[in-house]
């Protein structure tokens, strides 16, 4: 993750943990949709100024501080947020495979949730993808919108394999040396190598 997400994402994460904390003390309560809505607005907003895009339109009804925030409701959020974001993905990892069987959604979200589960943004073993229920826990959501900002922001920077171990292997077997390719411009063979 870059220096450019570091700020944001801890004044987002802040902000929705002391939320959750005030609104709703029990975490194994359902998440309200004034609660999910307020932390994916926020998520929104970091998003847009992190990345330099505009934050796509969102419905404007009240969000019931009681009323419990549907599976279906989540996945359409996190789809717009995906929308979003997309524009400015520097590279795309292949797509994770998973078992669409075990997936619980409404038709209409069945293919968006497995285009979120493809590019990375949902665990497609989490709550939100598979849980019991059409409602996710306080708990469960926080989880998967903190897996999300974490896709978004690796898959929104150039990976580097120096701050990405996963890329050393590949760099080293791949690239060449610096010092051969030194060599090579000299007018030298292959670096350092002795017959």
């Amino acid at each position: 993750m870059t220096k450019r997400w570091t700020l944001p994402l801890a004044t987002c994460l802040l902000a929705s943990t002391a939320m959750a904390q005030t609104d709703s003390p029990k975490l194994a309560d359902p998440v309200t949709e004034a609660e999910a809505m307020g932390v994916i607005v926020k998520v929104e907003d970091v998003m847009g100024k992190v990345l330099g895009v505009k934050a796509m339109p969102r419905s404007q009804r009240p969000w019931s501080k009681t009323k419990a925030m549907t599976r279906a409701a989540v996945i359409d959020e996190f789809d717009r947020l995906f929308a979003l974001a997309k524009p400015q993905f520097k590279y795309t990892q292949d797509p994770q495979p998973f078992d669409k069987t075990k997936l619980k959604a409404p038709a209409p979200q069945l293919a968006k949730l497995e285009k979120l589960i493809a590019f990375g943004l949902v665990a497609p073993f989490g709550p939100l993808a598979t849980g019991p229920g059409d409602t996710l826990k306080l708990r469960e959501f926080g989880d998967a919108i903190g897996f999300l900002i974490s896709a978004v922001a690796s898959l929104t920077h150039t990976p580097s394999s120096r701050w990405s171990p996963y890329l050393v292997a590949i760099d080293q077997q791949i690239a060449p040396s610096r010092r051969e390719l030194e060599s090579k411009r000299k007018g030298g063979g292959g670096g350092n190598r002795q017959n």
